[in-house]
């Protein structure tokens, strides 16, 4: 009896581990299939395969490759702007990293620096900087100093103080990214093609034309050769090169490089995406140089849209629409509709102040964007002057 009762436990046991490794297998199958989904530009279909797997994860109790497919669902998520839909895959990753791995876990640290990115792309630039911060102490702590995730959350943090305009901050950051990736890959490795992508746009803010353009050229090179010709991860570089050429006056050239941008995120992100509203607010731009108005309203209202529908009214990117559609209007020489859109860029800006009245300006309080709220003050300004000295 008791021969018969140990062959029955141990065929059980065999069966359970068979079991496991098949569900196991399948998982990994699956997660494989989401990253080969994620390489073609695919993020639907990633995120449908990341998350049939991170269900088979959960099952076998596999709690750091759980969390990393809610890592890679939210991500995709927040790359067609589904912000509150990618934060509560965050969310229940950190309460199972927390219960499971403990507070101060790598995995951890990987959730704190994915909330970093998405309010980041909130615009909620404090904040991403107090989450990259605990990502980085918590990767030290565990990985050291010169690894990988310490210099992707040191370029994520660059990238902030990049859009606060903090241009030498920024640069630190990006000179402290690039030192870990040489050391770890090598110079000419396709991982370094975001650093020096963001290092590209510091040298041309800064007036570096020629060192601008060959990190650009560099940067497409090493993500053609990662990802092939058509993934959406080029269309940042390939803005980068059309804002390039706009501000050598290369407007043809320009064109061309926003177009391919544009092509490649509507064909990942579709319509309504903070990626693809930039594109044709920036293609408006380029048809305002032209003197090509109908263009330029057509794109930048394509624009404004998106914001609205994404954002509501009360955030720094519609803000900046109004503020280009009131430079097209002043174009035009239509004063009223110029004023009219510099006072809807304030509403954006200042969310206590809702008045029409274009002699009324706002108390300056719980501003999203001091920058962009003085460059619409000071537009706003200027046309009074002009209008006036005509008069």
């Amino acid at each position: 009896m008791y021969q018969a009762l140990y062959f029955t436990f141990i065929i059980l046991l065999l069966s359970s581990f068979t079991g496991n490794c098949q569900d196991s297998t399948q998982a990994k199958i699956y997660f494989q299939k989401g990253d080969t989904m994620y390489m073609n530009g695919q993020l639907d279909s990633a995120n449908f395969y990341y998350e049939k797997a991170g269900n088979i994860y959960e099952q076998l109790e596999d709690w750091p490759m759980m969390i990393n497919c809610c890592r890679y669902i939210a991500f995709n998520l927040n790359l067609v702007s589904e912000y509150d839909q990618a934060l509560k895959f965050v969310d229940r990753a950190m309460k199972i990293g927390d219960e499971k791995l403990g507070s101060t876990s790598v995995p951890v640290g990987g959730l704190y620096n994915t909330y970093g990115v998405i309010y980041h792309h909130k615009g909620r630039y404090d904040e991403s900087i107090e989450f990259y911060n605990k990502s980085v102490k918590i990767f030290v702590n565990e990985l050291g100093e010169h690894h990988a995730n310490v210099a992707r959350t040191y370029n994520n943090i660059g990238e902030v103080y990049r859009d606060q305009s903090d241009y030498d901050k920024a640069m630190q950051f990006y000179l402290q990214t690039e030192i870990i990736f040489v050391k770890i890959y090598g110079k000419d490795h396709p991982m370094l093609n975001k650093v020096y992508n963001n290092m590209g746009i510091i040298y041309e803010v800064t007036g570096d034309p020629d060192k601008a353009l060959e990190y650009y050229e560099l940067t497409i090179a090493l993500k053609q050769k990662m990802y092939g010709p058509d993934h959406p991860a080029l269309s940042d570089t390939y803005n980068n090169v059309g804002i390039f050429y706009y501000n050598q006056k290369k407007i043809d050239k320009a064109l061309e490089y926003h177009e391919k941008c544009l092509k490649l995120r509507l064909n990942a992100y579709g319509e309504i995406s903070q990626d693809v509203a930039k594109s044709y607010s920036n293609i408006g731009e380029l048809y305002l140089y032209k003197k090509d108005f109908a263009k330029a309203l057509e794109y930048q209202n394509k624009s404004l849209k998106i914001f609205l529908e994404l954002f509501g009214n009360y955030n720094p990117d519609p803000a900046l629409v109004y503020d280009r559609i009131a430079k097209i209007y002043i174009q035009m020489k239509d004063i009223e509709k110029a004023l009219s859109n510099y006072q809807l860029a304030i509403h954006s800006l200042i969310k206590e102040f809702d008045s029409n009245d274009p002699y009324e300006n706002p108390p300056v309080v719980r501003i999203n964007s001091p920058l962009i709220l003085l460059n619409v003050l000071t537009g706003k300004a200027e046309l009074f002057f002009q209008n006036a000295s005509q008069n």
